[in-house]
């Protein structure tokens, strides 16, 4: 007969409790916990250690994400390319299902190992859902829909591990559109105006040069008139047409000097 190391029944703290099941189809222990995190360590000179304490150095050792002392998980190749994750739901099934009852006692970590490696797979559950053992999974025909009532299951659907981050860029990419689509009106906006304003002060420099005020801004406005003379100061000249008749004796043939480039030339009277 072995050595016994350590046995145990409910602890008297309520960390840990163990339950023995034995009949005559199976024979298996069970224990229950309070924590995320839980375990055994076994000191150089075999005692194991039962004692709890709250501030053990000690993690939580996954093969999806490992750390010093955990081995890395071996991914299918369909799993391999991308990141996955499972969230758990509360929903009705519709469509067949695959239970592994050979092997009744299947913890949920190893459900979630066989669907992972299992290509089709898109969700798994424990087939009793207040022990937590066995395992049944559900591939990419069968239709779910979410509740909350005491008819719905927990199932854990497989999930892309970037798709709560997408919302973030199509709302980065929004974002983007509808700030260069403000910055193009307000371009476009500023051009017409300085195109009109452009337009505006071609018209009065032309009404300045027709030494007309009356036609400025549509009525008799000197200070406007001599506000436009020093914005378009210039060393030329402007004759109106009647001062030009008198001066050429209406553009008379004997007062024609001669034609160029830019038309006939007359000699004038001062």
């Amino acid at each position: 007969m072995g050595k016994v190391y350590w046995k145990s029944g409910p602890w008297p703290t309520g960390h840990l409790a163990l339950k023995y099941v034995s009949n005559e189809d199976e024979k298996y222990f069970m224990y229950t916990v309070e924590f995320e995190y839980q375990r055994y360590s076994v000191s150089p000179f075999g005692i194991i250690q039962d004692t709890f304490k709250g501030n053990a150095v000690f993690g939580n050792c996954s093969n999806e994400t490992p750390h010093a002392g955990c081995v890395k998980q071996v991914l299918p190749q369909c799993r391999a390319a991308k990141k996955y994750w499972f969230e758990l739901r509360q929903v009705y099934m519709f469509g067949d299902s695959v239970k592994f009852d050979e092997n009744y006692t299947l913890s949920l970590s190893d459900c979630k190992a066989k669907c992972v490696n299992d290509c089709s797979c898109v969700a798994y559950a424990s087939v009793d859902s207040d022990t937590g053992i066995g395992c049944q999974i559900w591939g990419n025909d069968t239709s779910f829909v979410t509740a909350q009532n005491s008819l719905a299951r927990d199932v854990f659907f497989l999930t892309r591990k970037d798709r709560k981050r997408k919302w973030w860029i199509w709302l980065t990419i929004a974002v983007s559109l509808m700030v260069f689509a403000f910055i193009c009106s307000l371009f476009c906006l500023i051009r017409r105006k300085l195109r009109a304003r452009g337009k505006v002060r071609q018209m009065e420099k032309i009404l300045y040069e027709l030494e007309d005020p009356k036609t400025i801004s549509g009525q008799y406005n000197t200070n406007k008139t001599a506000r436009l003379r020093k914005k378009f100061r210039h060393d030329r000249h402007i004759f109106s047409l009647e001062t030009m008749n008198m001066a050429t004796n209406n553009f008379s043939s004997s007062n024609k000097l001669g034609q160029g480039g830019y038309g006939p030339v007359y000699k004038v009277k001062v």
